[in-house]
């Protein structure tokens, strides 16, 4: 694996070859004029073969963090996503920018996932997302072994803790990495992780890593909190305000997602639902339409969103609260990713703690 030194930002007087090649690869094939606090750094880090941990704001500009290096690196970079519809979206915008990326998961045909397989055996790849699940299969570890393989990328690293506020079981088995791939650097990643969560990433990885900790701080976000009295008359009142905007609507329950996605569009607001009872085509096909700006206004359920790139979400609501001040945080997080004005919109209602304290209580750790 080639990879280039490099010297911490903090030190350095005047740009060395290697930061020419990054400043030149942000602007060219990103469209970025300059980093963002923290990102050159923990590219550096990568870029020296180290394991790194990067705690960024929602919007502040993770996933680039790795993208970035990929380009630098020889060899591919394999992110670990959790969702489908995330690979999807982040494929689209890398092909769109020219980047040689693909995704491998469930939802590809045979003849689809061959051809993947064999760009990546011939090194036409540069970035590839696959699921934990797929990543940890026995004949695909093997298959990563004979290739060149230039760092591993674990997105919404929190999901592997179960101090995180989404965890997932299947993201758990993913300390086998460092002991099949000890010298390949590896990279955590999520916009929410306390001190518990961040030592329990650390430990279930086996990585020792340089560690980013962002400012949470979103200024461009409003956030209010109003009494649940007439909850549908308003989010009316609210959504007429927003003019047509891009906005998310966030509820407890699928039953309340559908209600409240036809009460709005009955009211004349171009609204869809989206909830895991939905067919993954139906799924899909919302989502692509709400990237396209075809549909103003998604009421889901916390099955949307997950690192979704849509960068003009000017408004979240939430209609129920949320589970936790993770989830709250990684949810309103969605709203203005462009660093543009936007708003974070709770009804509350004392008598929705029991509900939720329920639904956490029937569902997985």
């Amino acid at each position: 694996m080639d990879i280039l030194t490099s010297t911490p930002t903090s030190t350095v007087d005047s740009p060395t070859a290697e930061q020419d090649v990054l400043a030149t690869s942000l602007q060219q094939v990103f469209g970025y004029r300059a980093f963002r606090k923290g990102q050159r750094e923990v590219i550096e880090r990568s870029l020296q073969v180290q394991d790194t941990l990067v705690i960024m704001p929602t919007g502040g500009g993770k996933s680039m963090c790795y993208q970035l290096p990929a380009l630098v690196l020889s060899g591919v970079t394999v992110v670990v996503s959790p969702l489908i519809s995330l690979m999807k979206d982040q494929v689209d915008s890398l092909l769109q920018s020219g980047v040689a990326a693909a995704y491998l998961n469930s939802s590809l045909p045979r003849e689809q996932s061959a051809d993947v397989l064999r760009k990546l055996h011939a090194g036409d790849i540069k970035l590839l997302y696959v699921s934990p699940e797929r990543l940890l299969r026995p004949d695909f570890i093997e298959r990563l072994q004979s290739i060149d393989v230039a760092m591993f990328a674990v997105d919404e690293a929190h999901c592997i803790s179960q101090w995180g506020h989404d965890f997932r079981p299947e993201y758990a088995a993913l300390g086998q990495l460092k002991q099949y791939f000890p010298y390949i650097p590896l990279m955590a990643l999520t916009a929410t992780a306390d001190h518990a969560t961040r030592l329990s990433i650390c430990e279930r990885l086996n990585i020792t890593p340089y560690t980013l900790l962002s400012s949470f701080d979103r200024p461009n976000i409003r956030y209010t909190v109003a009494e649940k009295l007439n909850a549908a008359n308003q989010l009316r009142q609210f959504v007429t305000v927003q003019n047509g905007a891009s906005g998310i609507v966030y509820c407890s329950s699928r039953r309340r997602v559908d209600e409240v996605a036809e009460r709005l569009r009955l009211q004349g607001f171009n609204a869809q639902a989206y909830h895991a009872g939905m067919s993954q085509e139906e799924r899909a096909d919302v989502q692509d339409r709400f990237l396209k700006d075809q549909v103003d206004i998604v009421v889901a359920t916390v099955a949307f969103g997950m690192g979704i790139n849509k960068s003009n979400v000017r408004f979240v609501v939430h209609y129920d609260i949320p589970k936790s001040i993770e989830a709250y945080y990684q949810e309103t997080g969605r709203a203005g990713r462009d660093g543009l004005d936007a708003e974070a919109y709770m009804l509350f209602d004392p008598a929705d703690i029991g509900r939720v304290r329920h639904l956490i209580e029937q569902s997985e750790p």
